[in-house]
């Protein structure tokens, strides 16, 4: 498993959250592809 060091800016924390979210709970992962799918087929 590699980790990004993400440089330590108030912008990029939320990213480091939601990463650390994706990595206990692999399920949201699941979750937000399959909503980022149903969301760009809906044209």
């Amino acid at each position: 498993m590699t980790f990004v060091i993400l440089p330590q800016s108030p912008r990029s924390t939320p990213l480091i959250a939601v990463r650390q979210l994706l990595v206990n709970y692999p399920v949201l992962e699941g979750i937000l592809w399959g909503a980022i799918f149903h969301f760009f087929s809906l044209d």
